[in-house]
């Protein structure tokens, strides 16, 4: 989803669409927990589990705020089908 920002996001000191993923993320949270809520609510499991693994390789990457375990936790999601990280 702030992928989806990322795109048309106009940011001061930053050419439209040339944002950090982190910037834009931070900058949209509200819009994109909202994305996520919304989802939830109609039933677009799909669509919660892709946020929840771009939220995690989102906020993994640049703040260095995962561990190993809960690495390892978001790769095996990702692989079991029906379970919500899934992609």
């Amino acid at each position: 989803m702030a992928r989806e920002y990322q795109k048309s996001a106009k940011l001061p000191e930053f050419r439209p669409g040339k944002a950090p993923l982190p910037i834009v993320a931070r900058k949209y949270k509200q819009e994109i927990a909202g994305e996520a809520v919304k989802a939830i609510r109609t039933g677009h499991l799909a669509k919660v589990g892709q946020l929840m693994s771009e939220s995690h390789e989102g906020s993994r990457t640049p703040f260095e705020n995962s561990c190993e375990e809960l690495d390892f936790l978001a790769a095996e999601a990702r692989n079991i089908a029906g379970c919500w990280g899934r992609i």
